[in-house]
């Protein structure tokens, strides 16, 4: 369980439209920007 602070975070917007392979697909993607902006920051601090 991840109980650790929150570095960064991010939403992506979603519709009704959004299909489950869509709504996984952006959440990968979210979850890499993430990450790659809080290394980043991690390393530039």
């Amino acid at each position: 369980m991840d109980d650790g602070p929150i570095i960064q975070q991010d939403v992506a917007r979603v519709t009704h439209r959004h299909e489950v392979q869509d709504l996984i697909r952006k959440g990968r993607d979210l979850e890499k920007m993430v990450l790659a902006q809080a290394v980043r920051w991690h390393l530039a601090h």
